[in-house]
């Protein structure tokens, strides 16, 4: 794998070994991070065009808005645009983001972040990191169901306040979460209802959307069986209740 990565924040270049996060520490429930990374392997770094789009679409800080000692937790350090976990390793023929594979993002501008396309060498290396995260999660659904006899998974994100143009709701002023259940398919209705409760109790007076503007993406499409008591929901906080846009 790679051992050389440039973080895109503090424009330094280190020696990293762990670039996938976990931690279990009981198993009510597995948090998933995928987006959150500012890792760059720097001997690729030179096939990227870092851009402020790059930044916009990254969901900085939402690894350490659940940085929680409760629960599994697993996070990506790598920049999404280097690695999309939250895709298809082989997409199916969807006319939207999801029919694009891991390495086939865009900037929200439809621009591409690549100037050069990464090998096929280095393709390999990354996907590595994409299966240690996905072997990860689906061994924690059979500790979870072992240990509870269910087991849920929150896949969280963050969005911007306005929806930008590659997106469903674009211009719309965005609610401060949204919770994306697949219309209700990813989980049962007493869950669902019960984590617009909850957050409308601990978070008093903030506005909850439901399956708008994303009903959820490939990771809770993959892992949601609500029949086998397997739960998934997708969770996006809006950036402007934490960061400065």
């Amino acid at each position: 794998m790679f051992n050389n990565f440039f973080d895109i924040l503090t424009k330094e270049t280190k020696n990293i070994d762990k670039i996938i996060n976990k931690s279990i520490h009981d198993y009510d429930f597995l948090i998933s991070i995928p987006h959150s990374g500012t890792l760059i392997p720097e001997n690729i770094k030179h096939k990227i065009n870092i851009t402020p789009q790059l930044f916009i679409g990254t969901d900085l800080h939402t690894n350490k808005l659940f940085n929680t000692n409760k629960g599994i937790r697993i996070c990506s350090r790598l920049n999404p645009y280097i690695l999309n976990l939250n895709r298809y390793k082989n997409p199916p023929k969807k006319n939207n983001h999801l029919s694009r594979n891991p390495f086939q993002g865009k900037y929200l501008d439809q621009t591409t972040p690549y100037t050069e396309e990464f090998s096929e060498n280095e393709k390999q290396e990354l996907l590595k990191y994409y299966d240690e995260y996905h072997k990860f999660i689906e061994q924690q659904i059979i500790n979870m169901k072992k240990a509870n006899g269910y087991a849920l998974i929150i896949d969280l994100h963050s969005y911007n306040s306005i929806a930008l143009s590659d997106t469903p709701d674009r211009g719309e002023q965005r609610k401060d979460f949204n919770i994306g259940t697949l219309d209700g398919k990813s989980t049962t209705k007493e869950i669902e209802t019960e984590l617009t409760t909850l957050l409308k109790k601990e978070f008093a007076g903030k506005t909850i959307s439901l399956n708008h503007p994303y009903k959820g993406g490939y990771i809770i499409q993959k892992y949601h069986n609500p029949k086998e008591n397997i739960h998934a929901i997708q969770i996006e906080i809006n950036k402007n209740l934490y960061m400065h846009e």
